[in-house]
């Protein structure tokens, strides 16, 4: 365990080529409001934060819970390469026999990078690993006892003019031993310039056990290329659970 980890930080501060001097930044892409990381790199010597509020509903197990200021700061570092630190706070309510529990605190710190591997060309699609480490900080409730490392990656196919489909699989190494397992399949339309839509399959087993699947779509908008607003629910059929998310990314500069 010791040799992974650190290897993983070794990749988490080894750039990857410094590439050309890129040109006017794109309108921003970002890696909220689905489940899916996107394979495209916050652009060299930019600022991203990515920031949101989700609700958590699981009638059958009477829980509510609230994950507040839902944040993911990204640097570029280079045309392939980015840095990113992301951090939650998180409240749960259980109601059980009469009573009510309630637990809040930080839910972990995740500190990663993402590391663009190749453009999308022909069938090949654009692909970037992300690896990351999972650290315990924050209430031990939610945060891990060790520190547990994940990787990544993520593809995106262009469909169309107006479509276009991403995907992630990954690896994650889980409590006590084993590892946990993840997928993710979104499919995105473009509604307008500057609107988009999608909707999302994603599910995780562990340590070898069923995938627990769960469906989600949303709305995205960007008043400004640098700007974007969104919302969006979800509902998983293992625990009959949905829940509502909205929030907000910029870039700076733009």
């Amino acid at each position: 365990m010791r040799t992974v980890c650190q290897w993983m930080m070794v990749c988490l501060l080894l750039p990857v080529g410094t590439g050309m001097a890129q040109p006017e930044p794109p309108s921003i892409s970002t890696d909220r409001p689905d489940q899916s990381e996107s394979p495209f790199i916050v652009p060299k010597r930019h600022f991203q934060i990515e920031t949101g509020f989700m609700y958590t509903r699981a009638t059958a197990a009477g829980l509510s819970a609230y994950d507040l200021a839902t944040t993911l700061l990204r640097y570029g570092l280079s045309p392939r390469w980015e840095v990113r630190i992301g951090v939650a706070y998180r409240m749960e309510s259980v109601k059980g026999a009469g009573k009510t529990g309630i637990t809040a605190g930080l839910s972990g710190l995740i500190i990663g990078s993402k590391i663009h591997l190749w453009h999308e060309t022909g069938r090949l699609p654009a692909t970037a690993a992300v690896i990351c480490l999972n650290l315990p900080a924050g209430n031990d409730a939610f945060s891990p006892s060790k520190m547990l490392p994940k990787l990544l990656l993520a593809m995106s196919h262009t469909l169309s003019d107006r479509f276009s489909l991403s995907y992630n699989l990954a690896v994650e190494q889980d409590e006590p031993r084993g590892l946990s397992r993840f997928f993710s399949m979104s499919l995105g339309m473009g509604l307008t310039p500057r609107a988009g839509a999608f909707v999302e399959l994603y599910g995780s087993a562990k340590n070898g056990g069923d995938f627990h699947t769960a469906i989600d779509a949303g709305l995205t908008y960007q008043p400004r290329r640098n700007v974007q607003l969104d919302t969006s629910a979800g509902y998983a059929w293992s625990d009959r659970s949905w829940f509502i998310n909205a929030g907000v990314a910029v870039r700076l500069p733009r």
